[in-house]
């Protein structure tokens, strides 16, 4: 039982269907002909794909800003003298739900951010200095009642 390795014909049809299968190898006579502008389509495409991202990145940063005025807002107006405690419990209701708003947002303009860098290092850039200035991804948002439990704590 152990040595027999006879080839029989059902293995031999086996193994030339297989052969039949594989994909011819590419054959090249002399250099490939490339077009002469392929390059600069190249660095296009490259620029261009940098371009979306950064701009991405530009309107996510400029929707946080707005979101930041619109939390100051509403934080504002919720210390405004005068107001029933139904009111002041919507309006911390509003704000817990623009602060999570914000942390999703402020975490997407992260991943932006880090694609950026990534997009750079793969096109040869090393020093990002001037987009850690230009970009800066602010901190996280805690919601207020959170901010006071750790004040208290």
């Amino acid at each position: 039982m152990g040595g027999d390795h006879a080839v029989t014909p059902e293995k031999q049809d086996r193994e030339a269907r297989t052969e039949e299968q594989k994909p011819a190898p590419l054959q090249v006579e002399g250099p490939l002909e490339m077009d002469p502008g392929w390059e600069a389509e190249f660095l296009d495409e490259r620029a261009t794909a940098l371009h979306r991202t950064t701009l991405r990145l530009r309107r996510m940063l400029k929707e946080l800003k707005a979101m930041e005025g619109e939390l100051d807002r509403l934080d504002l107006t919720q210390r405004l003298p005068g107001l029933s405690a139904r009111r002041r419990r919507d309006l911390q209701c509003e704000i817990d739900l623009s602060v999570d708003a914000y942390n999703y947002l402020r975490e997407a303009a992260s991943c932006s951010f880090r694609q950026l860098i990534q997009q750079r290092e793969s096109f040869g850039f090393r020093g990002h200095e001037l987009v850690h200035r230009c970009y800066h991804i602010p901190e996280l948002l805690l919601p207020p009642d959170t901010f006071e439990e750790i004040l208290e704590a």
